[in-house]
């Protein structure tokens, strides 16, 4: 599979036509709070999701790494380093 067709799949978009709307539907993926991971499995679309790292680790902890790693392939996670990690050497990457 080719990256357009790769991409067309994820996002649901049937076509790509420069200057359009279309192409954010290719390049915009929507930021997503979902309340369990068997509700993320059934969203139709892949979406992102922010979390701070307590949050990850509680998560972690809490579900298998099965279920992380499925969700993971298909959905963007980002996670944000705790408050208490302000001397970080990658606190601020885009610097």
């Amino acid at each position: 599979m080719i990256f357009w067709e790769l991409l067309f799949s994820l996002t649901g978009a049937t076509n790509c036509v420069v200057g359009t709307n279309n192409l954010a539907s290719i390049v915009t993926i929507e930021n997503f709070k979902f309340t369990s991971f068997d509700e993320a499995a059934a969203a139709e679309t892949c979406f992102s999701c922010s979390w701070v790292e307590t949050k990850l680790l509680k998560q972690i902890q809490s579900t298998s790494a099965s279920v992380m790693t499925n969700f993971t392939q298909r959905h963007l996670l980002r996670c944000y380093p705790a408050g208490h990690r302000v001397l970080s050497d990658n606190y601020e990457p885009s610097a």
